[in-house]
Parts: C-alpha cells; structure tokens; sequence
C-alpha cells in the first residue's frame, strides 16, 4: 500500500494464516495422564515379578507361564504408554494400543483377585504389587478411552454397526 499522506491515516488489515485449532488443554491432559498411568502400571508390574509373590516365592519361579504373560502386559502396557506420550501416536495409535493392553490384562486381574480363594495365605508383596500394577493400567485404558470419546477423534457409527461395513 502507499504510504499515508500528512493527515491521512490509514487502515491495513492484518491477516494471519489461519492456524490449525489446537486440541483443548484439557483434553490433552488426559492423554498424557493415561500415557503416563500405563507406563507406571507397567513398570509395577515387572518389579512385581521379582518381588515375593506367595511363600517367599516370587511369581517366576511358582507360575512361570503366568509371569511370562505378567511380564508380556508390562511390555505391551509400557510400549502403549509411550505410543500415548508421543506427539505423533498420541491420538489414535498410542490409546487404541492402551484401551487393548487394559482390556487384555484384565484376564489376569481377575486371576490374581481369585487366587485367594484357590490357595490360603501367603500372599506377599508381589501379589500385591501385581494387584496395584491392573488395577493402574485398567485405570489408564479407562482414561484413554474416554480422552478419545471426547476428542471426537473416533466415533461409532450407528449405520455402519449396523451393515457390518467399515470406513476410515
């Protein structure tokens, strides 16, 4: 434009390329709580390995089929926790990743919380800690689940439930 003679004002208006919105704050405060309540569930759930499980025993020595499937949910749970810490994965990947660890893990919740009643006593802190470490990546899965419903990033949808057709 030409510059303003004496006297004269003029008026430029300012245009900004449009900016992508940004997710709410909130919202991706979620994502990171659940990101990083899985990467802890997991991390409890290795140490809970080694800890005495029942009789001084730890886990691996009693049921070692069991902690090899304890150990690969803390794999599984810590690469979900990270997939959900990640910028890149943060949305879909890293939460749908998380929603299939808790889902999965919760077979072996409710074999640990059954164990009492097969076997009397004993139980030390690596039962214990097992029980806390499901109970903490069921509590992330459940967080991501409702981050991604409330995101708007993945709906249902009614027609296609119904016609058994996808779409992306």
């Amino acid at each position: 434009p030409a510059p303003a003679a004496h006297g004269e004002s003029r008026t430029v208006a300012a245009t900004a390329a449009p900016s992508p919105a940004a997710p709410p704050a909130a919202e991706e405060r979620a994502f990171q709580v659940a990101g990083w309540l899985a990467v802890a569930g997991a991390v409890l759930m290795g140490f809970g390995l080694l800890l005495p499980f029942q009789w001084s025993s730890n886990l691996i020595k009693d049921q070692d089929t069991f902690a090899l499937g304890m150990a690969l949910t803390a794999v599984f749970g810590l690469g979900a926790g990270i997939g959900t810490l990640r910028q890149a994965t943060a949305r879909l990947a890293g939460p749908g990743m998380l929603l299939g660890v808790a889902a999965a893990s919760t077979r072996a919740l409710v074999q640990l919380l059954t164990e009492q009643l097969r076997d009397a006593g004993g139980y030390g802190a690596g039962f214990w800690v097992e029980v806390g470490a499901h109970v903490v990546l069921l509590a992330a899965g459940c967080l991501a689940g409702i981050a991604l419903a409330r995101s708007g990033d993945v709906r249902l949808d009614s027609q296609a439930l119904r016609t058994g057709s996808s779409q992306l």
